[in-house]
């Protein structure tokens, strides 16, 4: 699988990237949702990982681009720091695939991300 993971910690960013290489996944990373966005333009990834609170583009307007706007219907986990129900729930509504609070479990994201590829028939 190729995953993008887009975080604007950098120490998050290296350890999820670390562990899905390990995982055996391919992986392109962006440091916010702007880059992500571009990125995009030229890539289409089987499933991407955003934390919400970013610079330039929150993760969930990059949720709502990915899933509503782009002709690109990505599977996507979203990610964020803030332990807040309506977060959550507008992640959702938005269209989010699952949805993590930080610090994140990486074990508990690689089951997730199986999931996710099971559920939509994406080999992993």
């Amino acid at each position: 699988m190729t995953i993008l993971v887009v975080d604007d910690d950098k120490l998050t960013l290296n350890a999820v990237e670390s562990a899905l290489k390990k995982e055996g996944h391919d992986v392109l990373v962006c440091e916010n949702g702007k880059e992500a966005s571009d990125l995009l333009q030229e890539e289409t990834p089987d499933l991407i990982v955003s934390d919400i609170v970013m610079p330039y583009k929150s993760g969930l307007e990059l949720l709502q681009e990915v899933k509503n706007t782009t002709g690109v219907k990505v599977p996507m986990i979203v990610v964020s720091g803030l332990s807040k129900e309506d977060t959550v729930k507008q992640a959702f509504s938005l269209g989010a695939d699952d949805f993590m609070f930080k610090p994140l479990t990486l074990p508990v994201l690689i089951q997730k991300i199986k999931h996710i590829a099971l559920k939509k028939n994406i080999p992993y």
